[in-house]
């Protein structure tokens, strides 16, 4: 007898932004390993907001 853990979890991103991939694997009751990706969300705006903290950090000192 072969027997699963199967769960229901709730997926809540903790950025915004431009969803630039998802996994073939991610549809309603699909199955996904341990660390595997599941979407991935362009990091552009949040590259440009690290140089635009650093730069006025470094004008402040």
């Amino acid at each position: 007898m072969k027997t699963t853990n199967k769960r229901i979890i709730r997926l809540v991103p903790q950025v915004g932004g431009k969803v630039v991939y998802i996994s073939p694997a991610l549809v309603n009751g699909g199955e996904y390993k341990k660390d595997e990706v599941l979407l991935k969300i362009d990091p552009a705006d949040y590259e440009i907001a690290v140089t635009l903290a650093e730069a006025l950090l470094k004008d402040a000192g």
